[in-house]
């Protein structure tokens, strides 16, 4: 009995040491595990010293611990896409850009809506269809210019000199018009002509 008891711990050592070296992560070289068998009833005995009794056969099992590699796995799922992240603040409102009106800057020399005219002497210009609305026209020299259609809406135009000037259709309205010098040849904003009004187109701009 105590014998088939020692066989079967053998056995189970040996099966228990065989299965780890089959699923162990390293890889390691075959070893063998020496054992003796009884020469008349067969029985194997594990000897710790390596060495058999004469009445015993000596027996060497040879394992393999080679560890089998793993197969890769599936790439999983692509992952659900994260919510939008917050709205980032307004930025700074930048300039405010120059009003519109015949094209350049004020400080170009082009005539144009909204700028500056002291004393600017402009006799003689064409600005036929432009805007000068807005603008600051005070003794401006306006004399021979044609100023048809042109728009002098809310501008302000103080004393200027209109002698011969053609402001066929031009635009007051809202103009701050004070002390304008006209001449007999000047053409009112109406059509007509200041020498059939006594020499004015006062009256004649709205």
């Amino acid at each position: 009995m105590k014998k088939i008891l020692a066989v079967l711990v053998l056995c189970t050592a040996i099966s228990v040491s065989y299965s780890v070296g089959q699923h162990s992560g390293a890889t390691a070289s075959p070893s063998s595990v020496q054992l003796c068998a009884n020469k008349k009833t067969g029985v194997m005995v594990y000897r710790t010293s390596g060495k058999c009794r004469k009445t015993e056969r000596r027996f060497a099992i040879t394992q393999s611990t080679q560890a089998v590699a793993e197969a890769t796995g599936p790439q999983g799922p692509t992952g659900a896409t994260g919510p939008q992240g917050p709205t980032g603040a307004t930025g700074p409102q930048g300039p405010t850009g120059a009003t519109g009106g015949i094209s350049g800057s004020c400080s170009s020399g082009i005539i144009r809506a909204g700028c500056g005219y002291y004393s600017a002497d402009l006799s003689g210009i064409d600005l036929a269809g432009g805007s000068l609305a807005g603008a600051n026209l005070q003794t401006v020299n306006f004399s021979d210019a044609n100023l048809q259609g042109v728009s002098f809406r809310g501008a302000n135009v103080q004393s200027p000199d209109f002698t011969d000037a053609d402001l066929t259709g031009a635009d007051f309205k809202f103009a701050n018009l004070q002390n304008p010098t006209w001449s007999n040849n000047t053409r009112c904003p109406d059509g007509s002509r200041a020498s059939s009004n006594g020499g004015t187109c006062t009256g004649r701009t709205e």
